[in-house]
């Protein structure tokens, strides 16, 4: 299949519905916004950003307990023996509306596939102005039965030496070598000044900031890439280090939450709705 490719003032983006629905690339004016992707890519993990659901980042042991029964899901390889973000991401999505400016895929995810037993539908909404790019994404639950619900979005930002990250929240989660939280919690600025604007730390930072305000900044000598996210209370930061990697999370929830942060879950009954909004912009 063929990318979308969606334009308006100045901005383009172009879509990839048959790998996970995702972003290939996001530009302004010829400059590329996120790290672009490959044209003869096939893995997802190598888009521009891409959809977390029905939850993001790892359950650990790929499975949990939710009521009264153990639900069992597909671990991730690269995170073996854990699931790592959702169904969603490895699918292709459909089409549903390509215009000049805006692209809206679908996905349909039956009931048991990849061990999610709730049957959900989830939409891809992206749109371009000359504000820049919005991306919403929201899930249904078209089961019978209530559905533990999770939503993120994996932009991966363009990264220099030069690169420095600028964003509020009020604490870090600390997590064990395989990025499960250990229950702890730590400032902020455990890893870097954040509020003030750092540059990225020569060391793994794979962590999820709670408290976050909705807002962070990407700088270097190109100018500023902002991003702005609503139904989003936290903010994953994944940059190792030495590496062209930098992704800033917008999540609904911390890492394992449906084993450690029941309360960051979102029940939606039959029917129901959740989303997430992300815009990305640039000055």
């Amino acid at each position: 299949m063929s990318p979308i490719v969606i334009a308006s003032g100045g901005w383009e983006a172009r879509i990839r519905p048959d790998i996970g629905g995702a972003l290939a690339t996001l530009s302004k004016d010829g400059r590329q916004m996120l790290r672009p992707m490959p044209d003869i890519a096939s893995d997802v993990r190598d888009s521009a950003c891409f959809a977390m659901l029905p939850f993001s980042n790892r359950i650990a042991g790929a499975q949990f307990e939710w009521d009264g029964r153990t639900v069992s899901l597909e671990p991730d390889m690269l995170a073996y023996p854990h699931a790592l973000n959702g169904t969603g991401w490895q699918v292709p999505w459909e089409v549903e509306v390509a215009t000049t400016d805006t692209a809206i895929l679908c996905h349909h995810h039956e009931r048991d596939t990849q061990g999610w037993p709730w049957a959900f539908r989830a939409q891809l909404q992206y749109s371009v102005s000359g504000e820049g790019l919005a991306v919403l994404l929201s899930m249904t639950n078209l089961s019978s039965s209530p559905m533990p619900a999770g939503l993120g979005l994996h932009p991966y930002l363009r990264r220099s030496s030069q690169t420095s990250v600028r964003f509020e929240a009020e604490e870090v989660v600390l997590t064990d070598a395989d990025g499960i939280p250990t229950g702890e919690s730590a400032s902020p600025g455990r890893f870097a000044q954040w509020a003030q604007g750092a540059e990225l730390p020569n060391v793994l930072v794979d962590h999820c900031h709670t408290g976050w305000t909705g807002t962070a900044e990407v700088s270097d000598h190109f100018g500023t890439v902002t991003l702005q996210a609503e139904g989003a209370p936290h903010l994953h930061i994944y940059a190792p280090p030495e590496s062209g990697v930098l992704c800033c999370e917008p999540v609904s929830h911390r890492p394992n939450a449906l084993n450690q942060f029941a309360q960051d879950v979102i029940v939606l009954k039959p029917g129901e709705t959740q989303s997430l909004t992300l815009r990305i912009g640039h000055r």
